[in-house]
């Protein structure tokens, strides 16, 4: 996902407060954030898929979060949807009556071209 499209799909407080102000109706702000809450539960449901698909053909997975920094999110929030628990970044889980298991590594950084890398190599491998 490029940034753009990143901020498009969460935009900041000032964007949101802006269009509430100047919305005549609120009904269509609501309609964007049903619509927007819609897409991120399909996004969290594709990933948990991918998930047990990865674990039905290996048995260890290794996860790379694609963020700047640790935060409370990658801490407690991410570990949770692999089946770890809140701030553990490695261990076994039962993914689909199979024990797999899960590292999830440090978050990838602020570094572009790293990103650009990988997601070359993501792309070469065929991964959608």
């Amino acid at each position: 996902i490029t940034k753009d499209t990143d901020e498009r799909r969460f935009p900041g407080f000032e964007t949101i407060q802006a269009y509430v102000c100047a919305s005549r109706k609120t009904e269509d702000f609501f309609a964007r954030l049903s619509r927007s809450s819609e897409e991120i539960r399909a996004y969290i449901g594709q990933r948990e898929q991918a998930l047990a698909e990865t674990a039905k053909k290996h048995d260890s997975i290794f996860v790379l979060p694609m963020f700047i920094s640790a935060s409370k999110h990658s801490r407690k929030d991410v570990p949770i949807k692999l089946g770890l628990a809140e701030n553990v970044s490695d261990g076994m889980v039962n993914v689909g009556g199979k024990n797999v298991h899960v590292k999830m590594m440090q978050e990838i950084g602020l570094c572009p071209e790293i990103t650009g890398i990988l997601y070359e190599s993501i792309r070469a491998s065929g991964f959608r």
